[in-house]
C-alpha cells in the first residue's frame, strides 16, 4: 500500500499530521468537512478559524504495509512536537481484543518526547527505532495513565 504523510499549517504553522491513501487536495477538502461535523476538536477549531489559509503540505511517500505508515505516522507527530510545534495529534496505536480493533489514544507529554529524541542521538539510531521502547518505558513507569478506547 502506498500513503502519504502529510501536515496541515496555517500562516506557516504546522498543527496537525496525517496521512492518506488519497490526493492531498481530496483529503484537505475531507478534514474541512469533518471539522463541521466535529467542531469541537482542537484540530476543527484550528480549521474553522482559518478556513481558507489551511494549507496541506507532502512530508512523505510511505510504500508498506498498514503498521508501517501508522508507526511513520507516529514518527513524524513526535519528530514535529520535539521541533516545538503544537500539533493537535494525540499518539494512537491500534489493537486487536477480541477480534475487535481496539485505538489505544494518550498524550505523549514533552519531556518524553526529548528523552527519545535524546536517546535516539546517544545511540546513533533513528528516532523511529528508539520511539516504541521509549513509549512503553514511559507507560510502565506511570501510577495512572489515561487511555481512551474506542472499538472500531
Amino acid at each position: 500500500m502506498e500513503a502519504k504523510i502529510y501536515y496541515l499549517s496555517y500562516n506557516g504553522t504546522p498543527f496537525y499530521i496525517g496521512k492518506t491513501t488519497g490526493s492531498l487536495e481530496s483529503r484537505l477538502c475531507q478534514h474541512r468537512s469533518e471539522s463541521l461535523r466535529d467542531p469541537q476538536h482542537p484540530k476543527s477549531i484550528i480549521i474553522l478559524r482559518n478556513k481558507y489559509y489551511v494549507q496541506i503540505s507532502e512530508i512523505e511517500t510511505i510504500i508498506g504495509d498498514n503498521d508501517l505508515i501508522l508507526k511513520t505516522e507516529e514518527y513524524w507527530v513526535f519528530q514535529f512536537k520535539a521541533w516545538g510545534f503544537n500539533v493537535v495529534n494525540y499518539c494512537v496505536r491500534p489493537k486487536k481484543q477480541n477480534g475487535n480493533i481496539i485505538k489505544m489514544i494518550f498524550h505523549i507529554p514533552p519531556e518524553v518526547l526529548k528523552e527519545y529524541k535524546l536517546r535516539a542521538v546517544a545511540a546513533d539510531k533513528s528516532p523511529k527505532e528508539v520511539m516504541e521502547d521509549v513509549l512503553i518505558e514511559w507507560v510502565k513507569s506511570q501510577k495512572e495513565v489515561t487511555i481512551i478506547t474506542l472499538i472500531t
